[in-house]
């Protein structure tokens, strides 16, 4: 069992706010690129055409997670299920958000005791796939169409709609910071 643990996420907006914050420590740091195929990868890596390779590590969001918030180092091969089960699980769930996988990510509530969010999740997970935004190069495309690609502005539309959600069922939206 590896160390390190989720063990302050104690809430469904907790992890989609670590899972913002490391994405962004992730995406200013040379040593990873973000590819949402791999958990937490070592890759060799030619940039810019160079002959050299470099090593980085491919990771997905939850895989930014295990490297920022866990301690993973880059040259590491990582997945979820080598941490304790509750952190493993929120691993798990944060891929399942990403994909709005809304039966995936009920398995994960259910497991994690958050089951008063499942709700808040469908009606989220509704308006994601019909809200649009524009991303860096102006195209259009919907909020959970560019959370499948990682993309930390996605997440945060998607946190604001998910917050609102679960104010009108009544459920606890304390964040990281309260």
């Amino acid at each position: 069992m590896r160390e390190g643990n989720l063990n302050h996420v104690i809430n469904p907006i907790m992890l989609i706010e670590v899972c913002i914050r490391d994405t962004r420590s992730m995406l200013n740091d040379d040593r990873y690129i973000l590819d949402c195929s791999k958990w937490h990868k070592a890759i060799k890596l030619h940039r810019n055409l160079s002959p050299v390779a470099e090593l980085v590590c491919a990771s997905c969001n939850a895989g930014a997670i295990m490297a920022f918030g866990l301690g993973v180092r880059n040259d590491e091969d990582v997945e979820p299920l080598e941490f304790e089960p509750q952190t493993a699980w929120k691993l798990i769930m944060v891929n399942r958000i990403r994909m709005c996988d809304i039966f995936g990510t009920g398995d994960s509530l259910e497991l994690l005791e958050w089951t008063e969010y499942l709700e808040p999740f469908r009606i989220a997970y509704s308006s994601a796939q019909s809200v649009a935004m524009e991303v860096d190069d102006g195209t259009i495309i919907t909020i959970s169409d560019n959370m499948r690609y990682g993309d930390p502005d996605a997440w945060e539309e998607f946190l604001k709609i998910f917050i609102d959600a679960c104010t009108d069922a009544g459920v606890s939206t304390k964040g990281l910071d309260q």
